[in-house]
């Protein structure tokens, strides 16, 4: 190891000699300190260093303890900031809570009362009214108070989806179908857009927001099925509560539903509505089962577009029929 060099410092951590000629130190003794020697080339030029952790009091004038009232009145201001919100978040949290609260007692209120001596039948219906509660979409973007298609990923109005949804519960009242009618009219395509598999009078399939609009879309049509649903679902809620007035308002989409059918579902004038993506980032499937491969023969071959599967000639057939009655009973016509 070489030597160390004449000018440079070092701390020795063991005491002077008693006969090294040192400055006296003019600051009192305090013995929470250690004192050791910085050496610089000869003992005669030692000077005394204090090595420890007590506090460093540089004196009056020095602009030191200003500096550190304004670091701990910056400190204190932080912590209170934290404070304040973490209350306010726990405020609106409780809040939230009383609000879901009352309103799942309000939709209890509405629905139909089990009462069974069978606790598990019970249970399950309680269990299953909460959470369809759960699914309703709150006000906002216009898409008011319906059934969400699902939770977590899915908590957004799926024309399939929340059409099915309102059909199955219709005898907990009409409040989710008729949001549902109004809503996906108001989002009814009304023009020819490729790059969403958009055409005039189609149901949407989806609605994105956020970042997952930005990756995917904010409105896309790529449904085959949803615009007959529509019709049906129309239909059920006229059969369920007889009201007249309802079905009338939404005569005009409807009957923009019936000409999507004709004119845009059945593509090749067969009779049968098929589908057949024309967006690049579309789905290649837009029937009930949407994955890219679920449409296949009984051999497991997969099956090329365009697709006319089956249920959705079902669902035309059924709503062509409801939506005469409709015409006989209520509009006086077409």
């Amino acid at each position: 190891m070489e030597a160390a060099r004449e000018d440079s410092p070092t701390v020795a951590d063991e005491e002077a000699p008693e006969d090294a000629e040192r400055d006296e130190d003019p600051r009192p003794f305090d013995p929470g300190l250690t004192t050791g020697y910085l050496r610089r080339g000869s003992r005669d030029h030692d000077l005394p260093v204090e090595i420890g952790a007590a506090p460093f009091d540089p004196g009056p004038g020095t602009g030191y303890d200003e500096r550190r009232a304004r670091r701990d009145a910056k400190r204190r201001q932080r912590e209170e900031g934290q404070r304040l919100q973490r209350q306010a978040q726990l405020e609106l949290e409780h809040e939230e809570r009383e609000r879901v609260e009352a309103s799942l007692s309000a939709w209890k209120l509405r629905v139909p009362q089990l009462r069974s001596s069978w606790d598990d039948l019970g249970h399950s219906f309680n269990r299953s009214v909460a959470d369809l509660a759960s699914l309703r979409l709150r006000g906002g973007d216009g898409l008011g108070n319906l059934p969400a298609a699902g939770m977590p990923w899915f908590m957004t109005v799926f024309g399939r989806d929340t059409i099915i949804t309102c059909l199955q519960t219709l005898m907990f009242g009409p409040e989710l179908a008729r949001s549902a009618l109004q809503v996906l009219a108001d989002l009814q395509a009304g023009g020819d857009d490729p790059e969403i598999d958009a055409e005039p009078g189609k149901i949407v399939h989806e609605i994105r927001r956020g970042k997952a609009a930005q990756n995917w879309f904010d409105a896309y049509y790529g449904s085959l099925d949803a615009t007959p649903l529509y019709l049906i679902l129309l239909s059920e809620v006229w059969r369920w509560t007889d009201d007249a007035a309802l079905v009338r308002h939404f005569k005009d989409p409807a009957l923009k539903a019936l000409a999507w059918i004709d004119v845009y579902g059945d593509r090749d004038g067969d009779g049968f509505v098929e589908y057949q993506k024309r967006s690049e980032r579309g789905l290649d499937n837009q029937s009930w089962k949407d994955s890219w491969d679920s449409q296949r023969f009984a051999n497991g071959k997969l099956a090329e577009p365009p697709i006319a599967p089956v249920e959705a000639q079902g669902y035309v057939y059924d709503a062509k029929r409801r939506m005469a009655e409709l015409a006989r009973e209520v509009w006086g016509g077409l």
